[in-house]
């Protein structure tokens, strides 16, 4: 059981794993920069206690479409007890605006799984899906994150140096996230050294925390993340990347 809850843990390094219950949905995201999205691709690996995971991401463009994906697959002893995650989310991006579309999350071990997927109608005002066997729906209104895409935000976001909140449909609730700016900090990283901004998110009874080490000469794209609960810590550290 210790062990099948550490590799969960990897997993959740998938996305970022702290929020706080927020109140209601958006329709669409305004950065607080007017930076573009351009493609790229990233690889991590992710240890805590012994066991290792691999995390791939890339964003690619169709037509006026982004599509942000994320794999996570286990190494070693680790594919004894996990198969692989994988996280999609499908979004616009005009004028500033994140304008989201649909949303899906898969994790698979040996004796259970944990789906979410949804969708956000403009239409009818509405976020409707279902999040580990259970239907939801949710009123569409303004400043609504996914998990995945809220990773894009934050990068659009970074080069402000300030403290950041984002509301996130997660598991059939809006939660709210809020980042804090920690400063800057030199992180090596695939060989290199990065100048990173560092952005926390933590729960309030302070049991946990992840900081997120975002280097601008990579247009913010994450080169290290430290989640710590209770003391112990999971790293994600950037090994290969591709920038288009």
């Amino acid at each position: 059981m210790v062990k099948k809850c550490i590799l969960i843990s990897l997993y959740m390094m998938a996305g970022v794993a702290l929020a706080q219950q927020g109140s209601p949905v958006n329709e669409s995201y305004t950065l607080n920069t007017s930076e573009t999205i351009k493609p790229f691709s990233a690889s991590y690996v992710v240890r805590k206690l012994g066991m290792k995971a691999e995390i791939k991401t890339s964003v690619t463009i169709d037509g006026d479409r982004y599509i942000y994906t994320k794999n996570t697959k286990p190494k070693g002893m680790a594919k004894m007890f996990l198969k692989e995650a994988n996280e999609t989310s499908v979004f616009t991006h005009q004028a500033g605006k994140l304008g989201l579309i649909e949303y899906a999350y898969a994790m698979q071990s040996k004796d259970e799984s944990r789906n979410e997927k949804f969708s956000f109608d403009a239409s009818q005002k509405m976020v409707v899906g279902n999040s580990r066997g259970n239907d939801f729906s949710l009123a569409l209104e303004e400043n609504l994150m996914d998990r995945a895409s809220m990773e894009i935000a934050l990068m659009l976001d970074a080069g402000k140096r300030t403290d950041l909140d984002y509301r996130v449909v997660d598991r059939g609730r809006v939660k709210d996230y809020q980042f804090s700016y920690e400063g800057q900090q030199s992180i090596k990283a695939a060989g290199e050294n990065y100048t990173c901004d560092m952005y926390k998110v933590s729960r309030s009874s302070g049991k946990r925390s992840t900081s997120m080490c975002l280097a601008e000469s990579l247009g913010f794209l994450p080169v290290m993340v430290i989640h710590d609960e209770n003391g112990t810590e999971l790293k994600m550290l950037l090994t290969k990347q591709n920038l288009q």
